[in-house]
């Protein structure tokens, strides 16, 4: 019987609601993680006898955003699909699949919410409050108050406003509005935690940053997360039909490529050596 060997790959870009028609999004389109798909079926097409005398098996698990391009199966490579919409749904849907599954390798290229809406008001509304509350305090100090006292109040005021708009309906758009942001956790750190002995391949997007700030900035989140091997790219080195990349072990180059197919090849060999043998 063969070793059924799971692989994980993320793509798109997650969508964060501000209401019930407005988002907040990125730029990834999900078409690399698509390609890398496709080579992983070519390879396992071309080396198929290869890998059953090994006794190996592959599947995918395919975790994608809901407008990005997902790759046409490949009867090679069998793939389930996992639709996500936020960074909220994308973690629910990871954590089942972590524990269902014995992930052998994850190739994590979606780009996650760093944000996500806290609340929306008026600039007008949230003005006037942090006035009153300012004035307020000023009127209960028996001197003036500490310049500590009034950031409490600015503080607490930002954090949350009593006049917050429904964005469980449309927000009109007849005023001024001031959207508050709040991070989302980094999913990175879930696949390690789960499957230490997993596979993992992280990717780092900057823009128009000198290449050793982008390796740094590569190196460092593989570092914290247990990357194996890092796809570092420069968004300002991604456009008419050229898609550079460096591929990372630590702050070591070990290949550059210019394409999205060269990355696709190079990552499905990497990810082939290290989890395809029996």
């Amino acid at each position: 019987m063969a070793v059924l060997k799971h692989i994980l790959i993320t793509a798109g870009g997650t969508t964060e609601p501000i209401d019930t028609v407005r988002r907040i999004t990125n730029m990834s389109t999900g078409s690399l993680c698509a390609c890398v798909y496709d080579a992983l079926a070519a390879r396992l097409s071309a080396e198929r006898e290869a890998f059953t005398k090994k006794g190996l098996a592959f599947r995918i698990h395919y975790v994608v955003s809901e407008t990005a391009v997902r790759p046409d199966r490949n009867y090679h490579l069998p793939v389930t699909f996992y639709e996500v919409s936020d960074a909220a749904s994308t973690a629910i849907v990871l954590e089942k699949i972590l524990a269902d599954f014995p992930i052998a390798a994850v190739v994590h290229g979606m780009a996650v919410s760093d944000f996500t809406t806290d609340y929306v008001t008026t600039r007008d509304a949230l003005i006037s409050e942090l006035l009153a509350n300012i004035e307020e305090t000023i009127a209960a100090a028996p001197g003036a108050p500490s310049a500590t006292a009034l950031r409490a109040v600015l503080e607490s005021t930002f954090e949350n406003p009593q006049k917050k708009l429904d964005a469980t309906q449309k927000v009109r758009s007849d005023s001024d509005l001031v959207l508050a942001l709040k991070r989302t956790p980094k999913l990175i750190g879930l696949f390690k935690n789960h499957h230490p002995d997993a596979f993992l391949i992280g990717f780092k997007l900057l823009n128009n940053v000198p290449e050793a700030a982008l390796i740094e900035a590569a190196a460092t989140l593989g570092d914290n997360n247990g990357c194996d091997l890092m796809l570092a790219n420069d968004a300002s080195k991604i456009q008419n039909g050229r898609h550079a990349g460096l591929l990372l072990k630590g702050r070591a180059v070990l290949a550059r490529y210019e394409t999205k197919q060269e990355i696709a090849e190079g990552l499905a060999g990497q990810l082939l050596s290290a989890i395809g043998e029996g």
